[in-house]
């Protein structure tokens, strides 16, 4: 449930595997 809580966080992850930087975390 932790993860369902925070899907910014799993996006960040999921978004680092594949781009070196996402631009969720750039903002």
């Amino acid at each position: 449930t932790k993860f369902a809580a925070r899907p910014v966080l799993v996006l960040t992850l999921a978004g680092e595997d594949t781009a070196p930087a996402p631009p969720i975390r750039e903002q």
